[in-house]
């Protein structure tokens, strides 16, 4: 499967695990729901940039997989594919979620003495851009409002790879899985509903 139909699966099955586990976000308004994930990633970002500073690996890791998911997320109330976006000119039949996570890693500007940090505080920045976009839209302010939480999204995409680079973490798909059945396998008709492992019914 090409790079950019992994990610494409990833959103999709993202997509479906919220349709049918988070109706109560589900039903909301479309402004509602960025607001939501806005929030999501406020928290991630807050555990992720301090787990950072503390070399605390095993929160990043964490924040990091979680982050993810909102990610995805979010991309899908825009109905955007951030793969397309974030990789236009990549040849993705070269190029599998690790080597991305490396070509991520090389493309952005980060300290040379705390790439990590740096990576956090990247994400930290987008995060913080998504809140300032959903608080404008309230106050329904001159701000190409979809253009800029697609952006931000594109560079948390970006920044999460880079991190997973640095972090030696391989194996996204595989923790987004177990993360989100463990979500699924806490609700009441989680046996008549399907799961992220086995597919939805």
């Amino acid at each position: 499967m090409s790079l950019l139909s992994q990610l494409e699966e990833l959103q999709w099955k993202q997509l479906q695990h919220d349709e049918m586990y988070h109706k109560d976000i589900w039903i909301l308004t479309v402004q509602q729901r960025i607001t939501h994930m806005a929030l999501h990633l406020s928290k991630y970002s807050s555990k992720l940039t301090r787990a950072a500073f503390e070399k605390n690996n095993v929160v990043m890791h964490k924040a990091i997989i979680d982050s993810f998911i909102i990610t995805f997320s979010s991309a899908n109330i825009f109905d955007v594919l951030l793969g397309d976006i974030a990789f236009p000119d990549i040849n993705d039949y070269e190029h599998d979620l690790k080597t991305i996570s490396k070509k991520a890693y090389e493309s952005l500007s980060l300290s040379e003495d705390s790439p990590i940090i740096s990576l956090a505080l990247n994400i930290l920045d987008n995060t913080g851009r998504m809140c300032k976009v959903v608080e404008s839209l309230d106050h329904l302010e001159n701000l190409s409002f979809r253009e800029n939480l697609v952006t931000c999204l594109v560079q948390l995409l970006k920044n999460l790879f880079g991190l997973c680079h640095a972090l030696e973490i391989n194996d996204i798909p595989e923790q987004i899985c177990e993360r989100l059945y463990n979500v699924e396998k806490r609700k009441s008709f989680f046996k008549r509903m399907g799961n992220y492992k086995t597919g939805y019914k």
